[in-house]
């Protein structure tokens, strides 16, 4: 399969920040009543670009997916998982050393990154009832995966990478947090950060960031990205972490579905700090 890969560069930055004052005439006599910041209302960056076919012409109802590069930033050595059944039966035998009781709390979340599903644990020292909800970069929520009474036990909660909708989710980081209700409130336990990072460009057919317009255009806001983030890496076993950094340089893909056709393209687009909107065109043509 060949993919074209672009280039795409951060907008000129509109440096410096202009500042004016505000003069008021009174009886002849100009009075100034103070700095205005003409940046104040500046819109958010963006990822923003363009889609057109072979023939230059716009390309509405385009998917634009992205996928994430990462680079090692510390090593934490091999962790251990208590993953089993659901529960996970603790029994000790007259020969054995006693198992010490279950502390509740949230247990390895893995593999992380992940494509098309992961695997939460719940560790309950006693029956409870249990929260285990999925929540996007803004805190609003995903998909609930548990929502009941729990016996003791070390539980594995697995997610597809699904919405409430059963459509599949963009590539980014989500929050799995955990609870347990006591006395009608809910008590916070912990929660983990979720990493999908699909590399399978046909899955943004599905599962995209945004969606071109009439023009073949699309925006996506950089404050929703993860750039920068440093993401806690736990392989399929619940061993093996490290943390990463989420890289300012992301791959962009531009995918439509013609018949049983999927046109896509790609393009490198270079994010910088986050705070300078970044253009990439792409051009769909081939399979």
């Amino acid at each position: 399969m060949h993919r074209e890969r672009h280039d795409a560069r951060a907008a000129p930055s509109q440096a410096g920040r202009k500042l004016g004052a505000l003069h008021v005439v009174v009886l002849g006599l100009t009075v100034v009543i103070g700095a205005c910041d003409e940046d104040s209302t500046s819109p958010p960056p963006v990822l923003e670009g363009r889609v057109v076919d072979a023939a230059g012409t716009p390309v509405a109802g385009a998917r634009i997916g992205l996928v994430y590069d990462f680079s090692l930033t510390s090593s934490l050595g091999a962790v251990s998982s208590q993953s089993g059944s659901s529960p996970l039966e603790r029994t000790a035998s007259p020969d054995t050393v006693p198992i010490p009781p279950l502390e509740t709390r949230l247990g390895p979340t893995y593999p992380n990154p992940f494509q098309r599903s992961m695997s939460v644990e719940l560790v309950v020292a006693q029956a409870a009832q249990v929260l285990l909800g999925i929540h996007d970069v803004r805190g609003e929520p995903v998909r609930t995966l548990v929502e009941r009474d729990v016996p003791a036990g070390v539980h594995r909660i697995d997610w597809d990478a699904r919405d409430e909708d059963g459509s599949r989710v963009p590539n980014g980081i989500y929050t799995a947090r955990f609870s347990i209700m006591r006395a009608e409130e809910h008590l916070p336990i912990g929660e983990a950060q979720l990493f999908r990072n699909d590399v399978d460009i046909a899955d943004f057919a599905q599962a995209y960031h945004a969606v071109t317009n009439a023009d073949g255009r699309f925006s996506i806001a950089l404050a929703t990205l993860p750039i920068g983030q440093d993401v806690t890496f736990v392989d399929i076993t619940g061993g093996d972490q490290g943390v990463h950094t989420v890289l300012a340089t992301v791959l962009v893909c531009a995918v439509r579905e013609e018949g049983d056709t999927l046109l896509k393209d790609c393009a490198d687009a270079e994010l910088g700090d986050l705070t300078r909107s970044v253009t990439v065109d792409l051009q769909l043509g081939q399979p």
